[in-house]
Parts: structure tokens; sequence; C-alpha cells
């Protein structure tokens, strides 16, 4: 399960999870590609997630360093038609809504 983290302090710092992992020689824009990719598979099970807790969670998976920032993540994902985005923080799968999927996966945590 994808861990619900706090916002993004920082929208333009680079993701710096992963700093010992492989440089690909893709373009920036190629990378992101390959991480939305990741990104939309980890959602067809989580339903929903913190977008940059995902951005690190398939960098550590891909074992890249990334050459692009969250905010270029986010702003891909925006133009992406299988992705909703919420406030820049919260994504899901197009058709739905972040915020209440977050709404109720936190109502969820707290009866547990």
């Amino acid at each position: 399960m994808v861990k619900i983290s706090k916002p993004i302090t920082s929208l333009d710092s680079f993701p710096t999870h992963n700093k010992n992992g492989v440089t690909p020689s893709i373009t920036p824009e190629q990378m992101m590609d390959l991480c939305l990719d990741e990104i939309y598979k980890i959602l067809g099970k989580e339903k929903v997630g913190m977008t940059h807790d995902l951005v690190d969670i398939v960098i550590l998976r891909m074992d890249i360093v990334p050459t692009f920032t969250y905010r270029q993540v986010i702003e891909r994902m925006s133009r992406d038609d299988r992705f909703e985005i919420a406030h820049g923080q919260i994504c899901s799968i197009k058709g739905t809504d972040p915020v209440e999927l977050m709404a109720d996966r936190l109502s969820h945590r707290e009866r547990t």
C-alpha cells in the first residue's frame, strides 16, 4: 500500500530519494512517460495517492536518477487523459475524485 505523506514542500525540487540510481540515456520526457506508466499501474490497485509519494516509489523501483522536477511530472499528469490531479498533491485515475478517495482512505484508517 502506498503511504500517505505530507504535501510537497517544493514542487520545483528534483526527487532525491534515489541518488545512487542509474542515470538513463533517455530524455526527461521519455523518463516521465515511463514513470507515468508505472504510476498508472499503481493507481490501478491503490486507487489514490499523494503525487510525490508515487513519483518517489516509481523512481526507486526503476532505479533511476530523475531529470525532472515534481512540478514537471504533475504538469505532465494533468495533461494525460489517464489521471485526475487535485491541487498538484493528490492523484487518481481519470473519472474518479482524488480528494474523495483520499478522504475515504483516511476515514478508513481512523476506523481501524
